[in-house]
């Protein structure tokens, strides 16, 4: 899931054909790929989709639900040790978001855990081992997170 994340973060909305090696023709591609996800994964890329293409989507709203989960997990450790008014303000500073923002997600997440049948499956990517990033962009977008 890392490495997804990281695929999304670099490439969201890019189509390229991961090449195996930095052989050539494909040196800038696997360097570019290289950098984000390291050499290992990079080749595994490669192979799993042995010139293919590969469409790497944005995942818009997985992002903003990973964001709104580690927000959350960020203000429940904070307001162990600070007032929840200057965690709320501290979170909206590290996420670029309004207090009243972070005050949302907070009591949206709240109601989300009394009926856990609300939450997206997207939620527990975290426990999900993905075998590679093609299964997990796959879960993604079978969740309604990825276009």
């Amino acid at each position: 899931m890392t490495y997804t994340l990281a695929l999304v973060n670099a490439f969201g909305g890019t189509l390229f054909v991961p090449p195996r090696s930095r052989d050539k023709g494909g040196e800038e591609t696997f360097s570019a790929i290289e950098s984000v996800i390291g050499f290992d994964a990079a080749i595994e890329l490669g192979r799993l989709f042995k010139s293919e293409e590969f469409s790497v989507p944005k995942c818009q709203k997985a992002q903003k639900v990973m964001r709104d989960i580690e927000l959350v997990r960020d203000f429940d450790l904070l307001t162990k040790h600070t007032s929840a008014r200057k965690t709320v303000n501290l979170l909206a500073e590290k996420y670029g978001l309004s207090w009243r923002q972070v005050e949302i997600i907070v009591q949206r997440q709240t109601m989300k855990e009394a009926n856990p049948q609300a939450i997206p499956a997207v939620q527990h990517a975290d426990t999900v081992s993905a075998r590679n990033a093609h299964d997990a962009l796959t879960q993604l977008a079978g969740a309604g997170m990825c276009r």
